[in-house]
Parts: C-alpha cells; structure tokens; sequence
C-alpha cells in the first residue's frame, strides 16, 4: 500500500502542475511497483474513485480512453438532485440517499454547486394538492440538509418572479430548491483534487488488455496512448471498471463470453438564447408526450432545457439528438414559454448517453434502476455501473470499500464527506461565483492581456472564453485537443455550436505553439472538431 498524497491543504491550493500529462504518463511508464488501485474511466465515477483512494492514501492510476467526461458526465442536465420524479416512482430511499450527497456537494464545492429554484406550474387544484404533498415530502426526506422550504407562488406572484412563463392557463406554481452545477468543470476540479493528493490521472489511455496471474487474478493492465499510439503495461493489486456505458467492452476485456448488463438510453438537450427564460427560476415541465418530466434551466447566461430518455441499440461515442427528440422538446417548451423556441433559436444541442443496468430482459429505459451496481467478478476486477451525478462521491467510496477489504488493506474510513476540492474556499464568505472554476483569476487574466485576441481577449464576441481560459486548460488541466477546450474546459460547444467552430482554428494555434504539433496534426483536429460540432448544431427544419 503506498504513502499517498497527504491533504489538500498540505499540498497547497495553488500547485498547478498537479495536473499535467507529460509527468502523468513519465510516471507511469516509470513505475516498478504496482499502483494500489488502477481505475478505468475518467468520468464522474472514476475520478471520485481516485480522489477517494488518495484522500485514503492509495497509490491510485486513472486512465481514460479520450478525454476526461468526455462521455455521460459533460452531457447531464446539470441538477446536483435527490430526483422528483423517484420520489412520485416510491423510491424514497434513492431519494433520501441522494438529497444526503446534494448537501455535501453544495458545501464541498460551492464554488461550483449552487442552490437553484425550481418553479412546477399547476393547471388545476389536483396538481395543486399533489405537488404541495409531493414536494413536502422531498422536504422532509432531505431533513436538516433541505435548502429553503418549497412554497406556493399565486398566479399574479408567479407571472412577476417567472417573466418568461406563460400564465394564462394556470393556477399558479410550486417552487422547491435543488443544486445546480456545470458537470465537466467539477469533474476537472475533482481531477484536480485528486492529483493534488497523489493520484496519478491521465487521459487519451486507453486500455487494451488485462494481465492474470497463474490463478486467473487480475494483476496488470496494459494501455494504449492515443498520441505516440504506444503501449505500456501497468501492475495493478486491484482494477476497477468505471467506463459508465462502455463498461461492457472493458467487462469483455476480462471475459469474452461476458453478456452485456448495459441498457443504454440517450437523453437530449437543447440551449436557447437566455431571454426565452429570464431570471434565475428554472422551470419543471410535469406533461411531456412521454410521460416524463422536462427541465428549463439558466445556465452559464443561457437557457437549458431538456432531457428525453430514448432506448439505444448501442454506445455511441458521440451521441446526437435525434430530430424527434429536438421537435418533442421544443413542442414541450412551446405550450410553457411566452416565446415559443423554434430550430432556428436553438444554439446547441448535445445528448448523453445513460448507462443504466439491466434488471431483466424486455424491460424499458423507463423502469431501468437508476441505482448503482458494483460487482466484483472472479478475476478479482470490481465493477461499478449506474447511478448518477449527484451520488459520485457515494460510490467511489462503496468502491474504494470494497478494495480495501479484498486487499487486506488497513485504511482509514473515508473523509470525502467533509472533503473540500482545491478551488473551493474553506471560508464561505470567499466563494466569488464570477469566478467559480477554479483557477486563478488573476494569472488567467494575465494570460488573456498575453494573447492579444479581441476585446477583452474573448475569442468570439458570443462567448466569454478567451485566451487566458484556453491556455489555462492545456497547460493546467491537461487539454490536449480542440474539443477538450471547447466542450469540456470551456461549455462553448454546449452553448453555441457555431461559435464554437469560429473560435476552433485560434484554439488550435493556442495548441500548436504550447504542445508543438505539427501543421498535418492541426489540420486533422481541425476537421475532426468541425464534424464533431456538427453534431451539436440544430439545422432546421424537420417539423
């Protein structure tokens, strides 16, 4: 078992080389010994497993095949949640569970979690009844953690605080509180935090084969590095699997006869311009044409509003919404909104893929268990699917649990309870929202003045980012491609889709100077980036 990192407060708040993937790499390839624990994934699951082995002191080796949440965990509706809906489902102890880990987040990552109220219209005095009960109830399930107490708002208080809602055949609404997040940029922070503690993360590592020993146990993996496309083998005393909807292929990487657990289904979102909901109220949508619920929700000064749950017959990589999902939100938007959106208003579209385990077969995407599996297979490998954002942390340390018991290890309870990451202040009173991802605003600043682009070093006039953000993201935070900076480090693919493949070609003079690539290499990320963003881009009609 190895020494660790020690804590984050050791470490200090502000050594940002924690996080860099040439040293990443150098230390792997270097190491003579084997990692505590090696996991696979670098989305949410992952790099809370890795930031909870550290905090354990582990030695710990994440490696995910593309880019860090490049999958399922940049592409949520960003609601840190216990789940409304569960709760009407009779689920109340995935709701209990949840609305426990929505409180440590917003304390030990406030810079980045925020309460958010959620305004549920009500058309008759039934509704009226079940939501007052409903919401109650989620109250009363999140205890001493409930944010503020849900309330009802009459129809003329409703039409002040909700401008863009039209009220004309309403009663009123209901408003409860949730949190709400931007997903990529706490999953780098979690990254982040987990490098500054002493685990070694790298990404574009992709695994490609499992060692055994002479009884079969899993004792090493071997990846691959998409960038020099060599091949480096890793001892390992325990592997974890946390690829989220590609846990099959890893499961098959173990067994070929493994029989596919995996019920993939596709949620998609669309972005608007802010003014369609102006204010800081999201809305939940109760009637939708599949039974479900929408959400409309401000976000980074636009408005977000999704999500739809169609069945897959596979794990896409880069999944896109299908136009009957773009048209069904719309439609749902259009009978709440004054404005109606229409295709043309729509500046992003993304879709993530949920990776929800099968309970049995011919059973919906609707009534697949939204609850985590972990599973530890006879080679010794420790599987975890399912769950969700807002249980991470929860997770990593059932997982890191259930290492430490089958290696003997005589570690420590976990802390992540009270676990701050690194951009997060110790004091409250300090958290300055205008700057809530985590880097340091000033040297940011400084690289923006360095790289000249426009007013205010912004890269496109629609967009905040500039300069200083992206250099920061390749230099700190380990991006490595165009869509690493514009999807992930920044959300201007998930904002404006069009924006982003204006700001593509000076994103990828940025990488060419700072990671000495050469002009074949840009060219191909170039391209490689304005098909990606394609996808994200809502070209009218269908209808």
């Amino acid at each position: 078992m190895g020494a660790g990192g020690g804590t984050v407060a050791q470490l200090g708040r502000h050594r940002y080389d924690a996080v860099n993937r040439d040293l990443a790499l150098d230390a792997a390839r270097s190491r003579r010994r084997p990692y505590d624990i090696v996991v696979i994934g670098g989305g949410a699951t992952g790099a809370g497993i890795a930031l909870d082995a550290a905090s354990r002191k582990l030695d710990v080796l994440l490696l995910e095949a593309r880019d860090f949440g490049s999958g399922t965990s940049s592409r949520s509706t960003k609601i840190i949640h216990g789940g409304v809906r569960y709760l009407a489902q009779g689920r109340v102890g995935l709701v209990r569970e949840a609305l426990r880990e929505r409180a440590f987040l917003l304390r030990n990552a406030a810079h980045l979690v925020r309460p958010l109220a959620f305004v549920v219209p009500v058309a008759s005095a039934w509704e009226q009844v079940k939501y007052f009960v409903g919401l109650h109830a989620y109250d009363a399930l999140a205890g001493s953690k409930r944010m503020r107490a849900c309330s009802w708002l009459g129809h003329g208080e409703l039409a002040r605080e909700v401008a863009g809602l039209d009220t004309t055949r309403l009663n009123g609404a209901m408003r409860y509180f949730d949190g709400q997040f931007d997903d990529a940029r706490l999953l780098i922070n979690i990254l982040d935090t987990a490098a500054a503690m002493g685990a070694n993360v790298i990404n574009y590592a992709e695994v490609v084969e499992f060692g055994k020993d002479a009884s079969g146990q899993l004792r090493a993996v071997t990846f691959r590095d998409a960038e020099t496309r060599l091949t480096h083998e890793i001892e390992a005393r325990i592997v974890i699997n946390a690829t989220g909807a590609a846990s099959d292929t890893v499961l098959s990487l173990d067994d070929s006869t493994h029989t596919p657990m995996i019920m993939p289904s596709q949620g998609a979102h669309i972005v608007v311009a802010a003014g369609f909901l102006p204010g800081e109220n999201a809305l939940l949508l109760p009637r939708t044409p599949d039974g479900r619920i929408m959400f409309a929700i401000p976000w980074l000064d636009h408005v977000l509003i999704g999500t739809t749950d169609t069945a897959l017959p596979g794990n896409a990589a880069e999944p896109t919404p299908l136009p009957q999902e773009i048209d069904m939100i719309l439609d749902v938007a259009g009978r709440y909104l004054k404005r109606a959106p229409t295709r043309a208003d729509v500046l992003a579209t993304f879709a993530g893929v949920r990776p929800l385990v099968r309970s049995h077969a011919g059973a919906s995407t609707a009534q697949a268990s939204r609850e985590h599996r972990i599973e530890v297979f006879p080679s010794g490998l420790i599987s975890i699917t399912g769950g969700k954002w807002t249980t991470y942390r929860l997770m990593a340390e059932q997982c890191v649990d259930i290492a430490a018991t089958r290696a003997g290890w005589p570690v420590d309870p976990s802390a992540t309870t009270t676990l701050r990451l690194r951009a997060c202040p110790d004091d409250d009173t300090m958290i300055d929202r205008g700057n809530a991802y985590g880097r340091d605003a000033d040297d940011v600043a400084a690289l923006s003045a360095s790289g000249g682009n426009g007013s205010a070093g912004r890269l496109h006039a629609a967009l905040p980012y500039g300069t200083g953000e992206c250099l920061w993201a390749i230099r700190h935070e380990m991006a490595r491609r165009i869509d690493d900076v514009l999807a992930r480090r920044t959300r201007a693919l998930f904002l404006d889709a069009r924006a982003a493949v204006a700001m593509a070609p000076l994103v990828a003079e940025l990488l060419r100077k700072e990671l000495q690539l050469d002009d074949a290499r840009v060219k191909q990320q170039l391209d490689e980036f304005t098909e990606l963003a394609a996808g994200y881009q809502c070209n009218a009609p269908p209808r």
